[in-house]
């Protein structure tokens, strides 16, 4: 751990630095007189209000059928982006690189909780994931295990290979896929791999959760179901390709997009093809499931819409749209510079308008959106009620 304190001083300086830009921030390790944000009700930031303009300007929110709740500027220095966002729970947390400054911000109300580095200036951090009142977070080598609330390091492992990804979470076990081949669970408390399993190739998607189940894919298109605690292997299967995009595990099915242009759906009893959705090209990014329809991105066609019961095409939008989230009857969809409302049985378009180039759009499951800038501005923006 000396090396993650050594990070900690080397950015004691950069941290102040955001605090005296008006950001309010929790001290790190080592990192005396940082103030800390205010647990209570907070007064609006006007910096930051006006600064979300920029964001998403207020009349374009109203076209959209939104209203903005907060702001919140990290106003990060050069150099700096925002590498990865996750809402979990009621916290949204945003990791930079390459400084590794872990932030934790209030759902509520925008608050910054804590901001905090994890790891070295050598290190690549990968996306956090919640575990009860735990965040983990990890390097290729190291697992961090941090307090929700305060930002606190209570631990970090050594996993037992090197990883290219985040995990998957089921109790106190994190479940990742290595670059020795092999499934592993590590146990968070105990500080262990407590199983691992033997695969045919690396992994360049993570290990997903469903109930008490595991699945995972690797590099060289084989895939199984395992027990999440034990690690018994329940089925095993293989596409023709590299998996390089996330599947979904639903109570029933896995949906598994390969590179060899097909999106497998497999009973999740049997692991057996319920259908298969041939495309006319690789499968790389990840798809959503909403309802009884898949949502697919496909750099040569756009976004298509399927029937999740037999795989049928609904409809289709020539540009290359991501979903967001189902608000009624209709979708809410990002790509570079704009966000649409279009109906969720058609795909006609609703509304769309412009928005400043973003890392991430978080869906709240109160049906606010967060806004991420790849420069640290955050905008929390709800439905109009």
């Amino acid at each position: 751990m000396s090396g993650y304190r050594t990070g900690m001083a080397a950015w004691c300086v950069a941290v102040a630095g955001v605090a005296a830009a008006g950001v309010a921030v929790v001290a790190g390790v080592g990192c005396a007189g940082a103030p800390r944000a205010s647990r209570g009700a907070v007064e609006p930031d006007v910096a930051a209000m006006n600064a979300a303009g920029s964001v998403l300007a207020p009349l374009d929110a109203q076209k959209l059928g939104y209203q903005g709740r907060w702001a919140t500027d990290l106003k990060l220095p050069g150099g700096e982006r925002v590498s990865y966002v996750r809402l979990l729970g009621d916290v949204l947390v945003l990791v930079e690189s390459p400084s590794n400054l872990v932030t934790a911000v209030s759902v509520r109300d925008g608050s910054i909780l804590w901001r905090r580095v994890v790891g070295t200036a050598q290190d690549k951090l990968f996306a956090p994931v919640r575990s009860g009142d735990r965040l983990l977070i990890n390097t290729e080598r190291l697992l961090f295990s941090l307090e929700v609330e305060t930002g606190k390091v209570v631990r970090g492992d050594e996993l037992e290979s090197l990883v290219a990804g985040g995990p998957a979470v089921i109790g106190d076990f994190a479940v990742f896929g290595g670059t020795n081949e092999r499934v592993f669970a590590h146990d968070v408390k105990a500080g262990y791999s407590k199983w691992s399993y033997k695969m045919t190739g690396r992994f360049f998607s993570q290990p997903v959760v469903s109930g008490s189940d595991v699945f995972a894919a690797d590099g060289a298109g084989v895939y199984a179901l395992f027990r999440g605690y034990t690690g018994e292997v329940l089925w095993r299967g293989r596409t023709f390709a590299r998996v390089s995009a996330q599947p979904v595990l639903t109570a029933l099915n896995v949906y598994l997009p390969s590179q060899d242009h097909s999106l497998y759906v497999l009973n999740r009893a049997t692991g057996q093809d319920r259908w298969i959705f041939r495309a006319t090209e690789p499968l790389l990014d990840d798809p959503v499931l909403i309802g009884n329809t898949v949502f697919l991105t496909l750099a040569g066609r756009g976004l298509v819409a399927l029937d999740g019961r037999s795989g049928e095409e609904v409809w289709a939008i020539k540009q290359p749209l991501r979903v967001v989230t189902q608000a009624g009857s209709a979708l809410v969809l990002r790509e570079t510079g704009s966000l649409r409302v279009v109906d969720a049985e058609t795909g006609d378009l609703l509304e769309s308008v412009p928005v400043a180039p973003l890392e991430a759009v978080e869906a709240a499951e109160d049906g606010g959106l967060l806004l991420v800038t790849k420069r640290g501005r955050v905008l929390r923006i709800d439905p109009v009620r």
